[in-house]
């Protein structure tokens, strides 16, 4: 067993709600949005810091948990920018809006801070998974299988002709011959695999962390099957999945090591993270044309910036060194103008739609489509994807009350599945712990993808429970 809780400190909760509170005075102080914005990004950047040295006092494993990673993404989502000049907000920010965000977000850190907090006593009904017996080599085997499954669709939809695989992939994911449609049918179901493709990083930590156990052969398939994740991930052009893919990655790698050293891991953790901000600012350049065409036009070049920009034009100052992630701040703040001034609060429609969104539609052609009221049309932008992280959903759901509840509910999750993580004598344990990531990653971005992201881990789940009972009968 783990030395050690596996679990938050109350310090370190009290140093997040402590700043979340002088963010709020803060935040009303301001005489702009930006700065509003900017001030509440340090103090909330350092109280996080403050919580994660707190939890580092149980040790290193400690600090390798699904809130943590919660409290981390949704800090990205919508801060991280502000640590830098915006000189573009202020265009599109109305002050009084965001200021409304603003608070909202700081109730809805508070309230996943307090959530993850929730004691379950000795109940875990996952305890199972912790006494299934395999070999390193099995999850290699493991590993094949979900890298096979994940991509069967995309390679039926080119002939199984691996090189123009590769070609659709450098392309738009708009545009790639497996693009699903806005109807599912029994292909779109066949597409579902692929969501077990964001098991293969974890396992790939996992097998890495215990190499000397599997032949040289095996490692080579696996750094293959990684490698390849990893360029659909970076062509693809969004950067939550990269990101999950590179966190799933290291959460595998450090979990089962027998000894963990603070230099290995803070120079992994940097490298990584640098490498991530570097091409997710290139992804955000290539995801609407594709990385073939990004490449082919050259538009990474600093002479077609400059071309760009003279012929274009554009916001704000293009001397200042800035970094956008998404503008989720200025979404909500648009949200919180038109719910529920315009429209009424969606209420049950968005979880009812996203609890629904697993099934096919080829085994319910009445499946609802939809929101009732869309956040795109809410705000009037028809033909866009918009996301306004977990907070603004449950507001345009139930208002504050519903950001509180349910970033409480989220945190709880969490908690509850750091149970996983104590079990550090069993690989197969971790594993499905840390492809839980990919569930709570994406669902601080979108409360509609939780009940989709998190079905990898119940396959590992069904699979770790058919695996125990044939083995508790021999």
């Amino acid at each position: 067993m783990i030395k050690g809780a596996i679990k938050p400190t109350w310090p370190g909760t009290a140093a997040i709600c402590g700043a979340c509170l002088v963010g709020w005075f803060v935040n009303h102080e301001a005489d702009t949005a930006y700065a509003a914005a900017r001030g509440v990004s340090f103090l909330l950047l350092a109280a996080i810091a403050a919580s994660i040295l707190s939890d580092w006092r149980s040790g290193l494993r400690n600090l390798v948990r699904s809130d943590i990673f919660a409290l981390l993404a949704l800090y990205f989502l919508l801060y991280f920018e502000f640590l830098f000049p915006q000189p573009n907000f202020e265009v599109f920010a109305i002050f009084e809006h965001v200021q409304t965000s603003i608070d909202m977000t700081l109730a809805g850190f508070v309230a996943l801070s307090l959530g993850r907090h929730v004691s379950f006593g000795q109940w875990n009904p996952l305890q199972f998974a912790g006494k299934v017996q395999l070999k390193t080599s099995d999850y290699v085997w493991i590993l094949l299988g979900a890298f096979i499954a994940a991509n069967l669709n995309q390679w039926i939809a080119v002939g199984f002709n691996f090189a123009e695989w590769f070609s659709e992939l450098m392309e738009s994911r708009f545009q790639r011959a497996w693009a699903r449609g806005r109807y599912g049918d029994l292909s779109a179901l066949l597409g579902e695999l692929g969501l077990l493709g964001y098991l293969v990083p974890p396992l790939a930590g996992l097998i890495f962390a215990k190499r000397k156990e599997v032949n040289a052969f095996l490692l080579i398939v696996v750094i293959v099957c990684l490698l390849v994740m990893l360029f659909k991930g970076f062509s693809g052009g969004t950067r939550n999945v990269l990101a999950v893919y590179m966190v799933g990655f290291m959460g595998g790698y450090f979990l089962v090591q027998k000894r963990l050293k603070v230099a290995t891991i803070a120079v992994t953790s940097v490298i990584v993270m640098v490498a991530f901000f570097f091409m997710a600012k290139y992804m955000l350049e290539f995801r609407n044309i594709g990385l073939g065409r990004y490449i082919e036009e050259e538009r990474y070049r600093p002479s077609y910036r400059s071309f760009h920009q003279q012929y274009q034009g554009g916001y704000g100052d293009d001397k200042v060194t800035t970094y956008f992630v998404d503008y989720n701040l200025h979404t909500m703040s648009r949200l919180v103008a038109v719910f529920p001034e315009q429209f009424d609060y969606l209420g049950w429609n968005l979880p009812f739609v996203a609890m629904t969104k697993p099934i096919p539609r080829a085994f319910w052609p009445s499946k609802p489509e939809g929101l009732k009221v869309g956040m795109e049309e809410a705000i009037g932008a028809e033909g866009m994807t918009v996301a306004a992280t977990f907070i603004g959903e449950a507001y345009v759901c139930f208002g504050l009350l519903g950001v509180i509840a349910i970033g409480g509910l989220l945190g709880t999750i969490c908690g509850w599945w750091n149970q996983l993580a104590v079990q550090l004598h069993a690989p197969l344990s971790l594993a499905i712990y840390t492809s839980g990531f990919f569930a709570i990653l994406i669902t601080m971005r979108s409360l509609m993808f939780f009940t989709t992201a998190i079905l990898p881990s119940l396959a590992l789940l069904v699979f770790a429970r058919i695996l125990y009972s044939h083995q508790q009968s021999q």
